[in-house]
């Protein structure tokens, strides 16, 4: 039967103590670090949207990312490039847009009354209209 004592094994002392010893400097540095939920999450839409405004000029394989991300951190000014986005990318992009334009206004147009998809180019022309003011 085994118990836990609280104590660490010394069964995988190869692998604990290079951790450990790596692990040394970080935790002097982070000594007194207090975390901040509210403020990190300002700080983290205050970066993305500085590297999401440079988004034409992104790979492919990074834009998809960027298309994601927005629709965790995303803010208003990132609106213009996502109506862009959901009118003139490739198809997956235009739905990822999609999604970052419905998480960032709270206003879904993605699914229809009974909850079936609606087609893409009628959501794009729907927030297009309602976020250009058009």
């Amino acid at each position: 039967m085994r118990r836990y004592t609280g104590f660490d094994s010394s069964n995988a002392q190869g692998e604990l103590l290079p951790l450990e010893i790596a692990f040394e400097p970080f935790q002097a540095v982070m000594k007194g670090v207090v975390f901040s939920e509210g403020n990190a999450l300002e700080q983290s839409r205050d970066f993305f949207e500085r590297q999401f405004l440079d988004f034409n000029t992104a790979q492919d394989w990074l834009k998809d990312l960027y298309l994601v991300m927005a629709a965790h951190l995303g803010t208003s000014a990132m609106i213009a490039t996502l109506l862009d986005v959901s009118e003139h990318a490739p198809a997956r992009q235009r739905v990822l847009a999609l999604n970052a334009l419905a998480a960032i206004t709270h206003w879904d147009r993605r699914f229809d009354a009974e909850g079936k998809a609606r087609p893409v180019a009628t959501v794009a022309a729907e927030y297009e209209a309602e976020c250009s003011g058009r």
